[in-house]
């Protein structure tokens, strides 16, 4: 089977210093993408005049739109039948696309049975305690193996061409970085495809967290997962007591394992975060 065109799309906001690497280690793959499609989100800083010295199809938002309607119009304005998605902070290892590749060809019927397939981010910024517990308890993995899941992370994930336009794309609800990716997973299994993470697609994430940002994170995080799924007519008891239960377990990994009470302090703010957010949600109904 003849390999795909392949257009590697990136939302992108205020990223002047780290976006160059992320176009840099594309344009060096070991399987080279046929388009790299950039989508600036309204930036602040010198990103669209970093992006206009590259040899790449530059979209620049009026508006600041968010992720989802960036991913969107990157798409939109795509010419390849595979759109890989990867996030401005996120450097890709050096055979990223050779590996979503092998993992599609090895189904020889993808375009039927698989609808997404995405890989791992590695977290390379460890400075703060909030990094730190970041890397503990909310990597973005599913694991050691490839195997099926329920969505694919927004910084490294793939989908054919007429999956995102059999289910719609991303949808523009989700304003911020929080809920997008998950609704996208349930709508696409809703179709009857699988997602697959393979943890041989490597992304390097450059990002660090604040105590706060961390919080705000996680409550957003927290919020929006119901939201996709109420609004998407699959909330069970499981997306509800889950995000309240983990964090308890992070208190006694914490303590036994790391012997961090630092890090068990913010785990038990996170779990009063969570507590709160869900008890608001479901109080309004």
């Amino acid at each position: 089977m003849d390999r795909p065109k392949i257009s590697v799309v990136i939302p992108c906001y205020n990223r002047q210093s780290i976006i160059p690497l992320v176009i840099q280690g594309l344009l060096c793959q070991t399987i080279k993408p046929d388009e790299i499609i950039v989508v600036d989100d309204a930036s602040t800083d010198n990103t669209l005049q970093v992006l206009k010295g590259y040899n790449i199809k530059v979209i620049s938002n009026k508006n600041n739109l968010g992720p989802a309607a960036s991913r969107n119009r990157g798409f939109l304005n795509s010419q390849g039948d595979l759109i890989v998605f990867i996030d401005s902070d996120a450097l890709p290892k050096a055979n990223l696309i050779e590996v979503l590749l092998y993992e599609y060809s090895e189904n020889k019927n993808y375009h039927k049975k698989i609808g997404g397939i995405g890989g791992k981010g590695i977290d390379m910024i460890v400075k703060t305690t909030a990094d730190k517990w970041r890397c503990i308890h909310a990597k973005q993995e599913w694991g050691l193996k490839t195997r099926d899941v329920n969505y694919l992370f927004g910084l490294c994930s793939s989908y054919p061409r007429k999956v995102l336009e059999e289910v719609g794309g991303f949808d523009e609800f989700y304003r911020f970085a929080a809920g997008e990716d998950v609704d996208l997973g349930i709508r696409i299994r809703q179709k009857g495809y699988k997602l697959l993470y393979t943890p041989q697609a490597i992304t390097f994430h450059y990002h660090s967290d604040t105590s706060f940002s961390l919080l705000r994170i996680q409550e957003n995080w927290t919020k929006w997962n119901l939201i996709a799924h109420q609004r998407n007519r699959c909330l069970n008891f499981r997306q509800i007591i889950g995000p309240i239960i983990k964090p308890v377990l992070f208190v006694l990994i914490d303590i036994f394992k790391y012997h961090d009470p630092s890090i068990a302090s913010l785990s038990m703010k996170v779990f009063a975060r969570r507590l709160s957010v869900i008890w608001n949600y479901f109080r309004t109904f």
